[in-house]
This record gives structure tokens, sequence and C-alpha cells, in this order.
């Protein structure tokens, strides 16, 4: 039998953390100055995927920025994504990213925008021998933290767009306490998102199967 264990410690959300209070005059690249910026990119400090959220003091709902990274530490999972502004409040990326090369805007900001993670997170890929009979899952949860495991049966070796579903466990799915299970089909990998979160929260998360 083996078993995998991978400790999930979530940073407390920074807001601003990719780039702080900027505007801007016409189509043009914002500056990556947040408190995580390393080397002229933003990079996750909790060795997670992040979703980011806009956040605006002014409606800049006709601006469309442009996200360009990579979804894992060893960039192999490139990412571009478009998220249109709002109006006074924040929106999200729908996709998770563990780096940022850059950001764009597509016309003139002139009311400050600042980008950082949300609460909502991704974990690497953890591949899994299919070939196994049997999958057993054990998360222990600390704090207060609502999380969900998802499965691929793509080839995550080899493909980079990769299809994502909820685990056929019901206890593993928003789930937000402690839960033990058992998985009735067996994957080729997998992952945990965290859907939100609070400070000091953490998650263990154990994988058990036989090795054929």
């Amino acid at each position: 039998m083996r078993v995998m264990q991978f400790n999930i410690d979530l940073d407390t959300v920074d807001p601003n953390g990719v780039f702080e209070d900027q505007t801007g005059s016409g189509a043009g690249e914002m500056t990556l100055d947040g408190a995580g910026v390393v080397g002229g990119e933003w990079i996750a400090t909790d060795g997670l995927a992040r979703q980011l959220g806009f956040e605006s003091s002014g409606d800049i709902n006709t601006v469309v920025f442009t996200i360009t990274g990579f979804a894992d530490v060893a960039r192999n999972f490139p990412l571009s994504e478009t998220v249109t502004g709002v109006n006074s409040d924040t929106v999200e990326s729908a996709e998770y990213f563990y780096v940022v090369t850059s950001i764009t805007r597509s016309a003139t900001i002139g009311t400050n925008v600042e980008v950082g993670a949300v609460d909502e997170a991704a974990t690497k890929i953890i591949p899994i021998n299919w070939r196994a009979d049997n999958i057993s899952l054990l998360a222990e949860v600390t704090g207060t933290v609502n999380y969900t495991l998802q499965q691929t049966f793509d080839n995550v070796q080899t493909s980079t767009a990769i299809t994502w579903a909820n685990v056929d466990d019901s206890n593993f799915v928003s789930a937000t306490a402690t839960a033990t299970g058992n998985l009735n089909t067996i994957p080729v990998a997998m992952r945990m998102i965290i859907n939100s979160h609070s400070a000091g929260a953490a998650v263990k998360l154990s994988i058990s199967h036989s090795d054929i």
C-alpha cells in the first residue's frame, strides 16, 4: 500500500500582492509591483495556484484585462485569461495562476485598480496509479476552510488542457470538516480546490492506494 501525503497551508489573502493602486492612459501594460512580485513576476507564496481579484474604486466595466502566466511551478501549463472590470467592486479570474508574467489593460483606467490573490486556490496536480483497485482518502482540516477534491482522466504528462470534475465521493465536495472516504472510479490524477478559507487554515491530504 502506498500513501501520499500533502500539507496544504494557506497564506492570508493579499488583495494587492500582484499590483497596488494603479491607473493608466490608453491600452497598455500594468506594472507588477505588489509584495508577491519577484523579478518582475508575481509568484504564489504558499505553493498553490490562486484565483486573482481585480478591485476598482470606480467604474471600469468597459476595460478588459488580460492575464498571462502559468498554472504550475514548473511552468508546463501556460495560462491566459481575460477579465472584464466592474463598477466599484471586485471581479475574480476563473483560472488559477501560480505565476503571473504580465497583465495588460484594453483602455484607459482613471480610478485606482489593485490586483491580488483571493481565497480560492488549487493545489498542484497529483498523479494517481490508475491501475490500483482501491483509493482511500483522508482530508484533515485545521481552521476554517471549504474544499473540493477533483479528478481527471486526461494524460497530465502530455496535455496542457485538462478537464477536471469533482470526485464521486460527496464527502469531499464543498467540504468544511475532516473527511474520509473511497473512490469508486480510479482517476489518472487529482487536485484539491480551495473554495474559501480564513487565515491560518490548513488541510492535510492523505491518498492511499495499492502499487501494481
